[in-house]
């Protein structure tokens, strides 16, 4: 079951614990901000238990009945258990009045190293299980980063929603948690070649 992290404690907790060592350095808002944000109702962070254990985490923020998934990870000791689906299949009903979920996904041929790549390809297989779908032909660069969007919804109007729409709603999450995110967000759309590429 889900339980929201409603207290300062609890976040600083999992903060040093987990979220420092599941994420590269640029992926994560530092401490303070993540503070702020969960003071000002800015973001809703939770955590997956099983049987009063704790084994899974998110952070989310959201904008016009959108929901963006900032972090995700399941306790190193924890996984290979299924726990990932579980905790998206929670996530999923929990919001499940509100629009659609984005995630952010790196993009395979980006990495430095081949098992970085398949690590990648992997996390995009295990999103689509869970029913996300890429949008295709979107690059989204936030703060230096490139990465794929993808997208869940069980609305027959929202997926039909043209894709441009999607990642301006999705930046809307961003902006909602600070303005000047404006500066550092941006999108592209990829070429054919890039595509066959990344194929």
């Amino acid at each position: 079951m889900l339980r929201k992290i409603e207290e300062v404690k609890a976040l600083k907790k999992l903060y040093k614990e987990h979220i420092q060592k599941d994420f590269p350095k640029n992926e994560y808002p530092p401490y303070f901000l993540l503070k702020y944000y969960l003071k000002k109702g800015k973001i809703e962070a939770f955590l997956l238990e099983e049987e009063g254990k704790e084994k899974a985490y998110c952070i989310n923020c959201k904008a016009n009945q959108y929901v963006l998934v900032l972090l995700l990870a399941v306790y190193q000791e924890c996984r290979g258990e299924g726990i990932g689906t579980k905790l998206l299949s929670e996530i999923k009903n929990y919001y499940k009045q509100e629009k659609g979920i984005f995630l952010e996904v790196e993009i395979p041929k980006e990495a430095k190293e081949e098992k970085e790549k398949q690590i990648r390809e992997k996390r995009i297989r295990f999103y689509e299980k869970s029913s996300f779908q890429k949008i295709d032909e979107i690059i989204l660069t936030a703060y230096g980063v490139n990465y794929y969007l993808m997208y869940y919804t069980e609305k027959p109007e929202e997926k039909k929603e043209e894709k441009e729409k999607l990642v301006n709603y999705m930046i809307q999450c961003y902006l909602n948690l600070y303005q000047g995110a404006k500066r550092y967000i941006k999108y592209s759309k990829e070429t054919n070649l890039e595509r066959e590429e990344n194929g």
